[in-house]
């Protein structure tokens, strides 16, 4: 739209069209600046994210990784994890169903740290006797 035009010289259309990009961009950047710290402070995933969000408001996106592909991974982890967990509870505990649901529910809550626990235990081995 020119500068020079006037607001009589809009058609209906073009009058909707600027006054809805003009109310997104005033309610992306309400959004990004809630937590009252500017974009540029944020990590550049978490810009990259926003990007993706808000296409308008932010413009940097170096080393930016897809939301979706992180949040499928995340599942994939936690699925694996927890079937690891199902099974290092059973084994650890001389077949205990309690501590493989247990170890299951943990695996899919924290992915990362509990294979690393159950293979600091011995994945698998049984719990020694006193």
């Amino acid at each position: 739209m020119p500068l020079s035009m006037s607001y009589g010289e809009l058609t209906r259309g073009q009058h909707l069209a600027a006054r809805e990009e003009k109310s997104q961009a005033a309610h992306d950047e309400s959004l990004l600046h809630k937590a009252g710290r500017p974009i540029a402070a944020l990590s550049k995933p978490m810009r990259g994210v926003l990007e993706k969000i808000f296409p308008h408001t932010v413009q940097d996106t170096t080393g930016a990784l897809d939301p979706e592909t992180t949040m499928v991974a995340w599942e994939v982890a936690g699925a694996i994890s927890g079937a690891m967990g199902a099974y290092h509870g059973y084994k650890r505990h001389n077949g205990s169903i309690g501590w493989a649901i247990g170890w299951s529910f943990l695996g899919g809550l924290l992915p990362v740290f509990t294979p690393a626990i159950a293979l600091a235990q011995g994945f698998g081995k049984p719990l020694k006797k006193k």
